[in-house]
């Protein structure tokens, strides 16, 4: 067998072993922040092997508008609009101890007749987490892509693109309450 051949097959085994085993999900420390997480982990709606799984559908902005430009122009402009947002969550717990978070929420502004005003938007992010006994660290990052309308009294479209990597800590002093002004910072690196 070549190399190459047993690479692959050693990392299909691996997955294969990841979705085929349930195991108990875990990630958890004495932090709140720990806690919380554990929880969220534990309340997944679905599950295959040790991934956890959330998504939903949201919609919002649903009805029939009798300006869709807030009477910035001088004739009014009708308009039946719906946005739709399917957001996803996956969790990977690693270790009791390390939990890794992907977040994908794509979402689409519908107009029926002012085909100008549809967009696509997007925001992905991914986080990894590490909870400790009396310490809780986590970092990531976000790439967005939205459009936004300024508002009613500034009546333009902007596209707002950005990326960011963050991250924050939160530690409990001895003896103190499971609290989130025990100790907290965050971090932004840009």
């Amino acid at each position: 067998m070549t190399k190459k051949a047993t690479c692959l097959s050693a990392a299909s085994l691996a997955l294969l072993c990841l979705f085929a085993f349930p195991g108990t999900a875990l990630g958890q420390g004495q932090t709140w922040a720990g806690t919380s997480l554990a929880e969220m982990i534990e309340s997944a709606r679905w599950r295959a092997g040790a991934l956890r799984f959330n998504a939903s559908l949201n919609l919002s902005n649903v009805g029939y508008d009798t300006d869709v430009y807030y009477g910035y122009l001088e004739e009014p402009t009708p308009d039946f609009t719906l946005t739709g947002r399917v957001p996803f969550q996956a969790l990977l717990p690693l270790s009791k101890k390390i939990v890794l978070e992907v977040n994908e929420s794509p979402e689409y502004m519908f107009y029926l007749e002012t085909e100008k005003e549809r967009a696509w938007n997007n925001v992905f992010s991914g986080r990894i987490h590490f909870a400790l006994e009396k310490l809780y660290v986590q970092a990531g990052g976000m790439l967005s892509n939205v459009r936004h309308r300024m508002g009613p009294e500034f009546d333009v479209n902007v596209r707002e693109k950005f990326d960011r990597l963050d991250g924050r800590f939160f530690g409990r002093h001895p003896g103190a309450p499971l609290s989130p002004r025990s100790m907290s910072s965050p971090i932004r690196l840009y």
